[in-house]
């Protein structure tokens, strides 16, 4: 009977230890967890690479930079920090931030104002900042060869009954620069965009379009802002007399037909319909560059506010004499 009272105290006092083993532990991670969770001052270390658009320079920084400051965040930060204090982090630093140095083309450097501008995007909108230890950070930007070249969009538009396209697309920017080397630069005149489709239109539309980066090359920017200007128009038509121009002296001319109909349109509802505002004719210089005695009919000048026009017949006999 004694030996069954042994047994069972010590079979009570293992499971007791068990008991208070796991309590210790609970106690230790809920003491942990509310330690970390608390604010602490402490010393922060970043390494930082920059990439930047800086006009005839490499868009990614050749050296790192060390950023240390002194601020207040919880404990599970700071640990992390000490822990991923040596990997690299990507900062993209707009252009206007950067100070040049005097000395050396290729050597930019950030002041206390820039970086403290640039905290959000390195992950600093949590932390409480005192003070920057580092008052400078400098990163190097090679050069790199490059040329401006003008942006053409492509499009395709197409726009509801009695609406049409005023003029062309237009971009902004409406030019990049294109980094590559010589060679490949040398065969790069322009940039297209890619193919922007805009349809059923009844007023403007804008957006923005990805650009076509040629083959081996970069470019500044990745996308451009595009435009579609689009107007409510009516068709209206008028009887205009021709003239020539540039007809040399003593010379005549009889043009057959000497009237003829421009067809054009105006933005609705239009306001200035002043149909004698149109003057159209030869010009007597296009006949070196025409095959026979057929001319085409050009408009001299015509009222404000004219979207498009066409003439009816678009060309006229020309008959010269003395």
């Amino acid at each position: 009977m004694f030996r069954n009272l042994v047994r069972r105290f010590k079979n009570r006092a293992g499971r007791d230890w068990q008991i208070l083993l796991v309590s210790l532990l609970l106690a230790f991670f809920v003491w942990l967890i509310y330690t970390l969770s608390g604010e602490y001052s402490a010393f922060l270390e970043y390494e930082l690479v920059a990439t930047s658009e800086i006009n005839g320079h490499s868009d990614r920084s050749s050296t790192s930079a060390t950023m240390i400051i002194r601020g207040k965040a919880n404990g599970f930060y700071i640990i992390r920090r000490r822990i991923y204090k040596s990997v690299p982090m990507e900062i993209n630093v707009a252009p206007e931030l950067w100070k040049k140095s005097d000395t050396d083309d290729e050597l930019f450097y950030l002041t206390e104002d820039a970086m403290r501008e640039l905290m959000p995007s390195i992950g600093l909108q949590n932390v409480g900042l005192e003070y920057f230890v580092t008052s400078r950070l400098e990163f190097r930007f090679t050069k790199e060869q490059y040329k401006k070249v003008p942006v053409v969009p492509n499009a395709v538009v197409e726009c509801r009954p009695q609406y049409m396209q005023i003029g062309d697309i237009t971009v902004e920017p409406d030019s990049v620069l294109v980094y590559g080397t010589v060679s490949d630069l040398s065969r790069i005149n322009y940039v297209h965009t890619e193919t922007v489709y805009a349809e059923d239109l009844d007023g403007d539309k804008d957006g923005v379009v990805s650009l076509m980066t040629p083959p081996g090359l970069r470019l500044s920017e990745k996308m451009v802002h595009y435009t579609v200007s689009v107007s409510r128009y009516v068709e209206m038509k008028s009887t205009v007399n021709l003239s020539v121009v540039n007809l040399p002296a003593g010379e005549r001319a009889i043009l057959l037909p000497s009237r003829v109909t421009i067809i054009y349109r105006v933005p609705f509802p239009y306001q200035n319909a002043d149909e004698t505002g149109f003057t159209a004719g030869i010009d007597y210089n296009d006949i070196s560059r025409m095959n026979g005695m057929e001319m085409p009919v050009r408009l001299f000048s015509s009222p404000r506010g004219i979207l498009s026009y066409r003439f009816q017949p678009p060309v006229v006999d020309f008959i010269e004499h003395e």
